[in-house]
């Protein structure tokens, strides 16, 4: 599989199909900006036939390891991430899909008052910098983001 997410624009993955499910090996990097990172990872999902005509929805949880950097890595932080994919598959060997995502990134951080956040301090977000709730307790920094994931499997 590849394709593209809010958390690295390019993604390369190895799907290990089931009849109704699959796991998935993945690597994936977001080469510029804040959020240039790595991240490597497995998931686990469920795969559900929509009518007749090749249409599909997946449901699955990763887990990421995501390296901060790709010169000079830092890390890691760890980035789970559930997938909802609605896809279509016109031929046996190639389907298209896309879907939203809830990702949920953790990491360690210095010591600091609780729900303060000290730029420069820690890791940044892979991807692209937004997120919809970003709170440090005691040394872990928790950041919430919804996303996307758009791609191709061969």
């Amino acid at each position: 599989e590849v394709w593209t997410s809010d958390t690295a624009a390019f993604n390369l993955g190895l799907r290990f199909p089931a009849r109704y499910t699959y796991s998935l090996v993945a690597v994936g990097m977001h080469p510029a900006g804040r959020g240039a990172s790595w991240h490597f990872g497995l998931a686990f999902g469920g795969h559900i036939l929509l009518g007749k005509r090749g249409g599909f929805m997946d449901i699955d949880l990763g887990l990421y390891a995501v390296l901060d950097g790709l010169t000079n890595p830092r890390g890691p932080a760890m980035l789970n991430q559930l997938r909802l994919l609605f896809g279509w598959q016109p031929f046996e060997r190639l389907a298209m899909y896309g879907g939203p995502t809830l990702s949920v990134l953790t990491n360690e951080v210095p010591a600091v008052t609780t729900g303060e956040v000290r730029v420069g301090s820690e890791l940044d977000r892979p991807g692209y910098g937004w997120t919809v709730a970003d709170r440090i307790e005691s040394t872990t920094r928790i950041r919430v983001w919804p996303g996307f994931a758009v791609g191709l499997r061969f």
